[in-house]
């Protein structure tokens, strides 16, 4: 009996259903387009704008356009993003249950420029276009093609069609042009100078399909981009799609170009066909300033710290820095900050001009700063790169410790190199600490010279146990970044 139960059991399990995994597709229908690319398209040093789905501004009025999520499907390899189809959204989902899914659109629309890719009937196209200014000199995003022409119609002209045309400044002519940057990776040879656009005919299993022509040639040294969808696995619908890709191209910095993305049935509207833009993957790459640092810069009270800016040796020419501030201390309150033309930053004027001239800003405590113990101050920078277009911003973080240098009975205040050098506090009878900016070794020796202390700093302030070393008078060895400094100290009788 409890094996009969046993086995029940495990048959019951073999046949509970197991949670579909297919993609969510949403119609993107009634929203705002330009709002809608901003929102989930956009990623890093990108601006956009003028957006248009289907050469239309404005709200979105055909269901070839909308959102997708994975919803735990791993085939396309993206979480999110948008997606546009040759008919309704929806036919994207999965699972893979029809072999020539469709639902075509009344009044569909019919782009022209796919007749650079394609000799065919263009029918029913979804096209999304937008200006954009980029920070860097490179522009890219990620991408997956599926379709339901596969695996029938490779080879056939049937070959339903996308392009992403990049237009405006070839960085390396000078001349406006226009080009595909949906391009087969490792495409661009001698014979294919401008590369091999992703479509059917290009990427796929390598074998001619049962509608296709022997003799078209279906490039099968690409097969490796190509996943086949087998008949009634979860995901998507489409019978075939392609590995995760990338579009990328070169232009100059802060230049307005032109991006027009078009996907598009060819001949017929029998078979759906779709791509899928990834979320936030429309980026311009990072890029260096010159103006940031991880190192936590050390400077005291009265001597101030002046922060060299410039653009010298980068792709720009000019930029403005906006400033602002965290940490322990206040702006205004603790230290004030002024730049080199005399400026104070603060609420009502927040930026400095640089270009490739060095500019700076300086940092100075005040009177009323509590620095009983070091304080930490961050600044904040957000710096214009193009100043036609401000919403493009690069953003940095300078961290800064300030020290008392105020000379009083309890410490001894000196410059090393003119680097402010704090030692406090001084008579000290159990810890001694040092700090100042590019700290590296401290050395004491006694009253006959001979070395009887050694610390190694790890950061601009060293604390320094003295409990094993007899009262009297040392003398101290900073060894820094800009030079070496010597100074005396009193160890002071353990209470």
């Amino acid at each position: 009996m409890k094996r009969y139960t046993l086995i029940t059991l495990l048959m019951a399990i073999g046949v509970c259903p197991i949670a579909a995994q297919n993609i969510i597709v949403t119609s993107a229908e009634g929203q705002n387009v330009e709002n809608f690319v901003r929102s989930i398209f956009l990623g890093d040093g990108v601006h956009v704008f003028n957006v248009k789905f289907n050469n239309t501004p404005g709200s979105i009025a055909k269901p070839q356009i909308g959102t997708f999520q994975s919803n735990g499907f791993t085939g396309a390899q993206m979480n999110e993003g948008i997606v546009l189809t040759t008919g309704h959204v929806s036919v994207a989902e999965g699972p893979n249950d029809n072999g020539h899914a469709a639902q075509a659109v009344s009044n569909y629309f019919s782009d022209p420029l796919m007749t650079v890719v394609s000799s065919g009937n263009i029918r029913s196209c979804a096209t999304l276009d937008f200006d954009l200014v980029c920070l860097s000199d490179h522009v890219s995003f990620t991408y997956c093609f599926g379709s339901e022409e596969y695996p029938e119609f490779v080879g056939s002209t049937f070959n339903d069609v996308f392009a992403f045309f990049l237009s405006g400044t070839d960085p390396s002519t000078g001349l406006y042009t226009t080009r595909n940057i949906a391009l087969v990776p490792g495409s661009v040879s001698e014979e294919y100078p401008d590369g091999i656009a992703v479509a059917i005919n290009s990427v796929n299993s390598g074998v001619t399909g049962s509608s296709g022509s022997a003799g078209t040639n279906i490039h099968p040294e690409f097969s490796h981009y190509y996943v086949e969808n087998t008949e009634g696995a979860d995901g998507v619908q489409y019978n075939g799609y392609t590995m995760k890709l990338m579009a990328e191209g070169n232009l100059v910095p802060c230049e307005v170009y032109h991006m027009h993305i078009s996907i598009c049935n060819i001949g017929d509207l029998n078979r759906d066909s779709g791509v899928m833009l990834e979320g936030h993957s429309l980026s311009s790459p990072s890029v260096t300033t010159g103006l940031s640092t991880d190192n936590i810069i050390t400077f005291g009270r009265r001597a101030g710290r002046e922060v060299p800016l410039t653009l010298a040796g980068t792709i720009y020419n000019e930029g403005r820095v906006h400033l602002s501030f965290g940490g322990e201390l206040a702006n205004g309150v603790d230290f004030v900050c002024t730049t080199d033309s005399g400026d104070t930053i603060n609420t009502s004027h927040d930026y400095l001009y640089i270009n490739e001239e060095t500019h700076s800003f300086m940092l100075r405590g005040t009177d009323s700063a509590d620095l009983t113990v070091p304080r930490s101050i961050e600044v904040y920078m957000a710096t214009e790169l193009c100043p036609q277009y401000p919403e493009l911003l690069v953003y940095d973080t300078l961290r800064f410790t300030m020290i008392d240098d105020t000379p009083d009975p309890n410490g001894i205040n000196t410059l090393c190199n003119g680097i402010p050098l704090a030692i406090f506090p001084n008579p000290a009878s159990e810890t001694l600490t040092v700090a100042t900016d590019g700290l590296r070794v401290v050395e004491l020796f006694d009253i006959q010279g001979r070395m009887v202390a050694t610390a190694y700093a790890e950061g601009p302030i060293l604390a320094i146990d003295i409990r094993q070393l007899p009262a009297g008078i040392y003398t101290l060895r900073a060894v820094t970044d800009s030079g070496i400094g010597n100074t005396q100290v009193i160890i002071q009788q353990k209470k």
